[in-house]
């Protein structure tokens, strides 16, 4: 009776282990596979750091290529006869003024439109981030 009792424990206790094990492996593979996920994440993370940086620099360097063609034409040239401005303009250089400018608005527009863009998805990044960080348990 006791040997039955004993064999019984024993069942339970080897059933009760190998139960262990499994669920122990179970963990291990989601914590795996929330270590893939995460860093998955932080590479998209860094790639739109990366897009915002590169377009912020096309910003800067556009709106500074405007400066340069425009800030030229802006010079009122100074009649040397009497010493006074010159009111006259070649409308070839007004023109070529309308076309920068609205040049200059479309790339606003389209990196304004791109910068709200990448926000989203930061957003997006930031909230799947710390999901994954409650699933996790990562504090």
């Amino acid at each position: 009776l006791i040997k039955n009792d004993i064999d019984h424990i024993m069942k339970q206790a080897s059933s009760s282990a190998n139960e262990r094990d499994m669920l122990i492996e179970k963990r291990d593979q989601l914590m795996r596979d929330d270590i893939k996920k995460q860093a998955a994440f932080e590479e998209e993370c860094i790639k739109i750091e990366e897009e915002i940086a590169t377009r912020i620099k096309a910003l800067e360097k556009s709106i500074a290529d405007s400066a340069t063609n425009v800030v030229p034409h802006l010079n009122v040239p100074t009649d040397v006869t009497n010493g006074s401005q010159s009111n006259t303009t070649d409308g070839q250089d007004i023109a070529q003024m309308r076309d920068t400018l609205a040049s200059l608005d479309k790339q606003i527009s389209e990196t304004k439109a791109g910068m709200l863009d990448n926000e989203r998805k930061v957003r997006t990044y930031e909230a799947h981030f710390t999901e994954l960080r409650r699933v996790s348990g990562a504090s």
